[in-house]
């Protein structure tokens, strides 16, 4: 069956999308147009959306006027481009439209896609927006992301160096170039930065390949890293296939970065190429022999450019405060510590922790691997003899970004005991985070 088949049918006599997204009764073999219908099934599924304040009423402010005014719910199938999701995504940054929705008027000669990105231009921007920079609205993941955090930025004349989680390391004329000079080739910022960045490092058309190709190079979280392997490898003698090694390399210290601290990737990057790449070769072999595998050089390669060395690397994130327990000064027994505060930075510290607290902490890998929180462990020290064991008296989240305590639960997500919260004031003290409001 054509799932387009009905595309160019009429519209509807009177608005649906109000219908749909209020919880009414609508029927679907009424609608012509194959293209409404299935967005109109994926509103209807919207409804239980949850994290996007004033969904229902900002939904439907939205879908209607481009049910209304535009092509884009009666031309484009969802499968080819997700237009629910992206309206989900843009009213979770209604605070920073510019325009209302019900102010728009399109092209009517425009294509649909040309009227979605005036859409978008409509309601939040200030200042151009490369069009490339429109992708970051179907980046998967919570409504409100580091991708279209940037494009609102972009869109509102801000620095890119106020959106959170923005590299540091990254030069101004690199960004210019990105944002200025990507000649149709970048489809998202990530890769207009690494286009930039090999153009600047004087790359060769095999490494362009190879870097653009890497999943760890597909965003910008490990740009600081990343940019310094890229300019390496660029300075290689032409005449050397160093190339074919990037990936290689690249995952053996993205690994390392994940596993053994960001001290320890960037004193790799201080040796000379070719004697990184044979760490590398070493390293990703005593990794895999670990578990069982005696492999070839060229075994090696192939399993480091798999992703089974990225699946290790995800299981563990760098710590926010250093990784050494706190230890409070007060209830010392014999010379030790009974209360201390531990960071947790495992999948399986995480899991742990969940089992034995019984609450959803273990849910929370994504935040903590993105850098968006961390998750602390407030234990009780108990002795018997030579024996210590650790209790997890409360779990406390912190928000990286702004150093701020924004949760704490004691075991089955009930509130602490005033002695365990006396612990964890004393540790946000001494660590200058702020306390839970």
């Amino acid at each position: 069956m054509n799932l387009h088949h009905g595309r160019a049918a009429s519209r509807p006599q009177a608005p649906v999308m109000p219908v749909v997204l209020s919880g009414r009764a609508w029927t679907a073999r009424l609608l012509r147009n194959n293209c409404f219908r299935q967005h109109c099934h994926a509103a209807a599924r919207s409804r239980r959306v949850i994290g996007v304040p004033h969904w229902p009423v900002l939904g439907t402010r939205l879908l209607t006027v481009l049910e209304a005014r535009s092509r884009v719910l009666f031309d484009l199938h969802p499968k080819e481009f997700g237009v629910v999701p992206a309206i989900v995504r843009l009213a979770a940054y209604a605070p920073s439209w510019v325009r209302q929705p019900e102010d728009w008027q399109p092209d009517p000669a425009q294509h649909a896609r040309a009227q979605w990105a005036s859409f978008l231009r409509h309601l939040l921007v200030l200042y151009p927006v490369p069009e490339f920079l429109d992708s970051a609205w179907h980046v998967f993941g919570q409504p409100e992301h580091f991708d279209r955090d940037c494009w609102v930025a972009v869109a509102q004349g801000r620095s890119l160096n106020e959106v959170p989680g923005f590299p540091g390391s990254m030069k101004s004329r690199v960004l210019h170039a990105a944002l200025h000079g990507s000649d149709g080739e970048a489809t998202s910022l990530a890769s207009a930065v690494w286009h930039a960045e090999l153009d600047a490092a004087g790359a060769t058309p095999a490494l362009h390949d190879a870097v653009l190709t890497h999943r760890v190079f597909q965003n910008l979280a490990w740009h600081a890293l990343g940019s310094r392997l890229v300019e390496k490898f660029a300075a290689a003698p032409v005449e050397a296939p160093v190339a074919a090694h990037f990936s290689l390399v690249a995952d053996a210290l993205h690994t390392i970065d994940a596993h053994q601290g960001r001290a320890q990737a960037e004193q790799l990057l201080r040796l000379p190429l070719f004697a990184l790449m044979r760490h590398a070769v070493k390293f990703v072999t005593r990794l895999m022999q670990e578990v069982g595998h005696d492999l070839t050089e060229e075994q090696v390669r192939a399993a480091a450019g798999s992703a089974e060395l990225l699946r290790l690397a995800a299981r563990r994130w760098r710590p926010m405060l250093g990784g050494i327990p706190f230890e409070s000064r007060s209830g010392w027994v014999d010379g030790h510590p009974t209360w201390r505060v531990e960071e947790l930075c495992t999948t399986e510290a995480l899991k742990a922790e969940g089992r034995a607290m019984r609450h959803c902490v273990s849910g929370y890998t994504g935040r903590c691997h993105s850098g968006r929180s961390a998750i602390f462990s407030v234990r009780y020290l108990k002795r018997e003899k030579a024996v210590v064991e650790a209790l997890s008296m409360a779990t406390v989240e912190v928000a990286q970004a702004t150093r701020s305590i924004i949760q704490i639960k004691a075991p089955r997500n009930t509130s602490p005991r005033h002695h365990v919260m006396r612990i964890i004031h004393e540790w946000a003290a001494a660590s200058h985070l702020e306390p839970l409001k």
